[in-house]
């Protein structure tokens, strides 16, 4: 059961006494890795996983060639990266797919599934995000703006505060009154998980805080 190609051919000339190993597919071996992966994996991060075997099953099929663990190679990458492209797939998705690509790799190595390390290789090309803010010109037209809504007015103060200190939604949402100084907030912050960060507040931000003390909205409407 071992695929005859040229990489094949030259290697039992170049040594004509090699014993050939015979590794496991890939394919199967993907599907035991996805298998694998549902106990301790989030639906999310699973289905992602599904989705790229699902690309690298029609590159198999676009490049005309079982895909085997020793085709993973710098040849390899240029391939795949090539056939993304030209499916008009953005820089992010063909990061994704390498991601995968090579943690699938690693656990099947670890399984002596097969010896190749060249996926060790594979870089990631870097993603220009683009950068979306306002101005303070534009801060101050939208904090000024006379909204009819009250649910709207909520929001927009919200928003203004989170950019008047940096916070996170996350931390305006769990944000206390008790963490709420004369000039700074004192509090946890969920996602880097910073313990006792001091945040400055501003005129600006005292003065959002000031519209709705002692209302039922203490310390922001959320």
């Amino acid at each position: 059961n071992i695929p005859i190609d040229k990489k094949f051919i030259l290697n039992r000339i170049e040594n004509p006494n090699l014993l050939e190993v015979e590794y496991a597919d890939f394919f199967e071996s993907f599907n035991e890795f996805m298998e694998v992966g549902k106990s301790h994996k989030s639906y999310n991060t699973n289905r992602n996983i599904k989705t790229i075997f699902n690309f690298l099953k029609d590159f198999e099929v676009a490049r005309k060639s079982k895909l085997k663990f020793e085709d993973i190679d710098n040849r390899f990458y240029d391939e795949l990266r090539t056939y993304t492209y030209d499916l008009k797939k953005r820089t992010g998705y063909f990061n994704k797919i390498i991601s995968v690509l090579k943690t699938f790799m690693t656990w099947a190595h670890e399984r002596d599934y097969h010896n190749n390390i060249s996926y060790k290789k594979f870089a990631t090309p870097s993603v220009e995000k683009e950068v979306i803010y306002l101005s303070l010109e534009e801060l101050k037209q939208l904090y000024n703006y006379p909204f009819e809504s009250a649910r709207l007015e909520h929001v927009r103060d919200i928003y203004c505060f989170a950019c008047g200190t940096g916070l996170r939604f996350s931390d305006v949402k769990s944000l206390r009154s008790s963490q709420i100084y004369e000039d700074h907030i004192l509090k946890r912050i969920v996602k880097t998980k910073e313990v006792n960060s001091i945040i400055p507040l501003t005129d600006f931000t005292k003065k959002i805080l000031a519209k709705y003390k002692d209302s039922v909205h203490e310390p922001l409407p959320k």
